[in-house]
Protein backbone atom coordinates (compact mmCIF):
# COMPACT_ATOMS: atom_id res chain seq x y z
CA UNK A 1 0.00 0.00 0.00
CA UNK A 2 0.85 3.31 -0.99
CA UNK A 3 0.08 6.49 0.97
CA UNK A 4 0.83 10.08 -0.18
CA UNK A 5 -0.81 13.58 0.12
CA UNK A 6 -1.52 16.05 3.20
CA UNK A 7 -3.68 16.53 6.47
CA UNK A 8 -4.72 20.35 7.18
CA UNK A 9 -3.00 20.75 10.61
CA UNK A 10 -6.55 21.47 12.33
CA UNK A 11 -7.37 17.26 11.08
CA UNK A 12 -6.97 15.89 14.90
CA UNK A 13 -7.92 12.74 13.50
CA UNK A 14 -9.01 10.94 10.43
CA UNK A 15 -9.85 7.01 9.79
CA UNK A 16 -10.24 5.42 6.57
CA UNK A 17 -10.95 2.30 5.78
CA UNK A 18 -9.91 -0.09 2.52
CA UNK A 19 -10.68 -3.23 1.42
CA UNK A 20 -7.09 -4.94 -0.10
CA UNK A 21 -8.64 -8.49 -1.19
CA UNK A 22 -11.61 -9.36 -2.96
CA UNK A 23 -14.37 -10.96 -1.10
CA UNK A 24 -13.63 -14.50 -2.54
CA UNK A 25 -9.63 -13.96 -1.59
CA UNK A 26 -10.67 -12.96 2.17
CA UNK A 27 -13.51 -15.81 2.61
CA UNK A 28 -10.61 -18.60 1.43
CA UNK A 29 -8.07 -16.72 3.42
CA UNK A 30 -10.32 -16.68 6.96
CA UNK A 31 -11.45 -20.20 6.14
CA UNK A 32 -7.88 -21.44 5.72
CA UNK A 33 -6.79 -19.46 8.94
CA UNK A 34 -9.51 -21.27 11.28
CA UNK A 35 -8.90 -24.50 9.46
CA UNK A 36 -5.03 -24.36 10.07
CA UNK A 37 -5.71 -23.39 13.91
CA UNK A 38 -7.65 -26.24 14.46
CA UNK A 39 -4.64 -28.65 13.12
CA UNK A 40 -5.88 -28.99 9.36
CA UNK A 41 -4.13 -28.72 6.35
CA UNK A 42 -4.74 -27.06 3.04
CA UNK A 43 -2.31 -27.18 0.11
CA UNK A 44 -4.81 -25.87 -2.70
CA UNK A 45 -6.28 -22.71 -4.04
CA UNK A 46 -9.74 -21.70 -4.43
CA UNK A 47 -12.97 -21.62 -7.38
CA UNK A 48 -16.57 -19.94 -8.07
CA UNK A 49 -18.75 -23.10 -8.89
CA UNK A 50 -22.83 -23.30 -8.45
CA UNK A 51 -23.64 -25.61 -6.05
CA UNK A 52 -24.74 -29.26 -6.97
CA UNK A 53 -28.45 -29.42 -6.28
CA UNK A 54 -28.05 -32.66 -5.12
CA UNK A 55 -25.12 -31.65 -2.92
CA UNK A 56 -25.11 -32.75 1.16
CA UNK A 57 -25.06 -29.93 4.00
CA UNK A 58 -21.95 -29.91 5.06
CA UNK A 59 -22.65 -27.15 8.43
CA UNK A 60 -25.77 -25.07 9.24
CA UNK A 61 -24.83 -22.48 11.12
CA UNK A 62 -27.52 -20.19 12.87
CA UNK A 63 -27.06 -16.33 13.28
CA UNK A 64 -27.71 -13.86 16.14
CA UNK A 65 -30.90 -12.80 16.80
CA UNK A 66 -32.23 -10.47 14.07
CA UNK A 67 -32.12 -8.05 16.80
CA UNK A 68 -28.98 -7.52 17.28
CA UNK A 69 -28.14 -8.20 13.78
CA UNK A 70 -30.14 -4.74 12.47
CA UNK A 71 -28.28 -2.77 15.39
CA UNK A 72 -25.44 -3.57 13.66
CA UNK A 73 -26.12 -2.60 10.18
CA UNK A 74 -28.03 0.40 10.94
CA UNK A 75 -26.11 2.45 13.22
CA UNK A 76 -22.91 1.08 11.53
CA UNK A 77 -24.02 1.52 8.03
CA UNK A 78 -22.80 -1.94 6.92
CA UNK A 79 -24.43 -2.37 3.31
CA UNK A 80 -23.00 -6.38 2.58
CA UNK A 81 -24.76 -7.23 5.95
CA UNK A 82 -27.70 -5.73 4.45
CA UNK A 83 -27.41 -7.44 0.95
CA UNK A 84 -27.77 -10.33 3.55
CA UNK A 85 -30.54 -9.74 4.69
CA UNK A 86 -32.23 -8.47 1.32
CA UNK A 87 -31.25 -12.04 -0.33
CA UNK A 88 -32.92 -14.18 2.75
CA UNK A 89 -35.96 -12.02 2.81
CA UNK A 90 -36.24 -13.87 -0.76
CA UNK A 91 -35.03 -17.23 0.55
CA UNK A 92 -37.80 -17.29 3.10
CA UNK A 93 -40.50 -16.11 0.51
CA UNK A 94 -39.21 -18.19 -2.34
CA UNK A 95 -36.99 -21.49 -2.29
CA UNK A 96 -33.21 -21.73 -2.50
CA UNK A 97 -30.95 -20.45 -4.24
CA UNK A 98 -31.39 -17.10 -2.73
CA UNK A 99 -31.99 -14.44 -6.07
CA UNK A 100 -32.12 -10.59 -6.09
CA UNK A 101 -35.36 -11.01 -8.32
CA UNK A 102 -37.22 -13.10 -5.50
CA UNK A 103 -35.75 -10.57 -3.01
CA UNK A 104 -37.02 -7.58 -5.14
CA UNK A 105 -40.86 -9.49 -5.08
CA UNK A 106 -40.74 -10.38 -1.34
CA UNK A 107 -40.57 -6.75 -0.52
CA UNK A 108 -42.98 -5.80 -2.80
CA UNK A 109 -45.34 -8.05 -2.11
CA UNK A 110 -44.50 -7.47 2.15
CA UNK A 111 -45.98 -3.77 1.09
CA UNK A 112 -49.09 -4.64 -0.62
CA UNK A 113 -50.09 -6.79 2.58
CA UNK A 114 -49.20 -4.09 4.60
CA UNK A 115 -50.95 -1.80 2.90
CA UNK A 116 -47.94 0.61 2.07
CA UNK A 117 -48.25 2.80 -1.42
CA UNK A 118 -44.43 3.09 -1.53
CA UNK A 119 -45.25 4.73 -5.59
CA UNK A 120 -41.52 5.06 -7.02
CA UNK A 121 -39.74 2.16 -5.06
CA UNK A 122 -37.03 0.47 -7.04
CA UNK A 123 -34.58 -1.42 -5.66
CA UNK A 124 -31.16 -2.26 -6.93
CA UNK A 125 -28.76 -4.74 -5.60
CA UNK A 126 -30.62 -4.49 -2.04
CA UNK A 127 -27.70 -2.44 -0.32
CA UNK A 128 -27.44 1.57 -0.21
CA UNK A 129 -24.25 1.19 -3.24
CA UNK A 130 -26.50 1.70 -5.82
CA UNK A 131 -27.01 4.65 -8.38
CA UNK A 132 -30.41 3.06 -9.27
CA UNK A 133 -32.06 2.36 -6.39
CA UNK A 134 -34.69 5.28 -6.06
CA UNK A 135 -37.09 5.90 -3.09
CA UNK A 136 -39.80 9.21 -2.74
CA UNK A 137 -39.19 10.73 1.17
CA UNK A 138 -43.41 10.98 1.25
CA UNK A 139 -42.93 6.69 0.86
CA UNK A 140 -39.92 6.69 3.75
CA UNK A 141 -41.78 8.54 5.97
CA UNK A 142 -44.98 6.26 5.21
CA UNK A 143 -42.63 3.50 5.90
CA UNK A 144 -41.10 5.04 9.01
CA UNK A 145 -44.96 5.31 9.90
CA UNK A 146 -45.62 1.71 9.59
CA UNK A 147 -42.48 0.52 11.61
CA UNK A 148 -43.72 2.38 14.57
CA UNK A 149 -46.80 0.88 14.83
CA UNK A 150 -45.46 -2.41 14.35
CA UNK A 151 -45.06 -4.50 17.51
CA UNK A 152 -41.22 -4.52 16.53
CA UNK A 153 -41.03 -0.88 17.17
CA UNK A 154 -38.83 -0.82 19.82
CA UNK A 155 -36.23 -2.81 18.51
CA UNK A 156 -36.05 -0.83 15.05
CA UNK A 157 -35.90 2.25 16.86
CA UNK A 158 -32.87 1.20 19.20
CA UNK A 159 -31.03 -0.25 15.72
CA UNK A 160 -31.12 3.56 14.91
CA UNK A 161 -27.58 5.49 14.95
CA UNK A 162 -28.49 8.00 18.31
CA UNK A 163 -27.38 11.32 17.77
CA UNK A 164 -24.20 12.56 19.49
CA UNK A 165 -23.96 9.11 21.06
CA UNK A 166 -23.36 6.39 18.88
CA UNK A 167 -23.29 4.86 15.23
CA UNK A 168 -23.02 7.39 11.85
CA UNK A 169 -24.50 10.31 13.99
CA UNK A 170 -21.91 10.32 16.70
CA UNK A 171 -20.31 13.25 15.64
CA UNK A 172 -23.04 15.13 14.84
CA UNK A 173 -24.57 17.28 17.77
CA UNK A 174 -22.29 16.00 20.45
CA UNK A 175 -22.71 19.63 22.31
CA UNK A 176 -26.09 21.49 21.15
CA UNK A 177 -30.17 20.34 22.47
CA UNK A 178 -30.42 17.88 19.86
CA UNK A 179 -27.94 15.10 21.48
CA UNK A 180 -29.84 11.70 21.92
CA UNK A 181 -33.47 13.18 20.72
CA UNK A 182 -33.08 11.55 17.45
CA UNK A 183 -33.18 8.31 16.37
CA UNK A 184 -31.84 7.96 12.45
CA UNK A 185 -30.49 6.53 9.55
CA UNK A 186 -28.14 8.33 7.07
CA UNK A 187 -27.40 8.20 3.25
CA UNK A 188 -24.47 8.79 1.44
CA UNK A 189 -22.75 8.65 -2.24
CA UNK A 190 -21.17 11.00 -4.05
CA UNK A 191 -23.08 13.99 -4.72
CA UNK A 192 -26.11 12.14 -2.73
CA UNK A 193 -26.78 12.56 0.82
CA UNK A 194 -29.51 11.26 2.40
CA UNK A 195 -31.22 11.19 6.52
CA UNK A 196 -34.42 9.30 8.01
CA UNK A 197 -35.73 8.34 10.94
CA UNK A 198 -37.37 10.01 14.02
CA UNK A 199 -36.70 13.23 16.24
CA UNK A 200 -38.43 13.95 19.63
CA UNK A 201 -39.23 17.66 20.48
CA UNK A 202 -38.40 20.09 23.65
CA UNK A 203 -42.32 19.02 24.13
CA UNK A 204 -41.39 15.29 24.23
CA UNK A 205 -43.26 14.38 20.83
CA UNK A 206 -41.69 12.13 18.40
CA UNK A 207 -41.75 12.95 14.38
CA UNK A 208 -40.79 11.46 11.44
CA UNK A 209 -38.13 13.18 9.46
CA UNK A 210 -36.83 12.22 5.90
CA UNK A 211 -34.49 14.11 3.86
CA UNK A 212 -32.99 12.76 0.20
CA UNK A 213 -30.69 15.35 -1.22
CA UNK A 214 -29.43 14.74 -4.87
CA UNK A 215 -26.59 17.47 -6.41
CA UNK A 216 -23.23 18.09 -7.34
CA UNK A 217 -21.24 17.96 -4.30
CA UNK A 218 -24.04 18.36 -1.60
CA UNK A 219 -22.21 15.39 -0.22
CA UNK A 220 -19.18 17.50 1.12
CA UNK A 221 -21.59 19.91 3.86
CA UNK A 222 -24.35 21.41 1.90
CA UNK A 223 -26.66 18.33 2.75
CA UNK A 224 -25.65 18.02 6.41
CA UNK A 225 -26.72 21.60 6.70
CA UNK A 226 -30.05 20.65 5.39
CA UNK A 227 -30.53 17.64 7.25
CA UNK A 228 -29.48 19.90 10.52
CA UNK A 229 -32.18 22.28 9.59
CA UNK A 230 -34.62 19.98 9.34
CA UNK A 231 -33.84 18.50 12.98
CA UNK A 232 -33.87 21.54 14.19
CA UNK A 233 -36.86 22.32 13.09
CA UNK A 234 -38.68 19.28 14.40
CA UNK A 235 -37.15 19.64 17.81
CA UNK A 236 -38.43 23.22 17.71
CA UNK A 237 -41.90 22.17 16.93
CA UNK A 238 -44.36 23.22 18.97
CA UNK A 239 -48.53 21.96 18.11
CA UNK A 240 -49.80 25.46 17.43
CA UNK A 241 -47.20 25.99 14.84
CA UNK A 242 -47.44 24.84 10.97
CA UNK A 243 -45.60 21.66 10.44
CA UNK A 244 -42.39 22.27 7.84
CA UNK A 245 -43.60 21.13 4.38
CA UNK A 246 -41.23 21.21 1.67
CA UNK A 247 -39.35 19.19 -1.00
CA UNK A 248 -37.99 17.27 -1.14
CA UNK A 249 -37.71 17.18 2.97
CA UNK A 250 -40.58 15.94 4.99
CA UNK A 251 -41.64 16.40 9.19
CA UNK A 252 -44.28 14.36 10.24
CA UNK A 253 -46.12 13.07 12.96
CA UNK A 254 -44.92 9.70 14.18
CA UNK A 255 -48.56 8.80 15.74
CA UNK A 256 -51.43 8.24 13.22
CA UNK A 257 -52.59 10.66 11.17
CA UNK A 258 -50.78 14.36 10.70
CA UNK A 259 -49.83 16.22 7.51
CA UNK A 260 -46.64 16.14 5.33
Amino acid sequence: MRFSGEFPAGCKRYAMGRTLLTHDQYTFGLFKSVWQQLGGDITGGFRQAVTDKEADVFLRWQSRPFGEIIRLINKHSNNVMTREVFLTLGLERFEAPAAVEEARAAIIRWADEQGLLLDGLAIDNGSGLSREARMTPRAMTELLRDAWRSPFMPEFIASLSLVGIDGTFRRRHKRDSLKGRAHLKTGRLDDVTAMAGYVMSENGRRYIVAVMLNDRNVHRGAGEAVQDAVLRRGYRYKSDEPLLSATPTNVVPAEAGGSQ
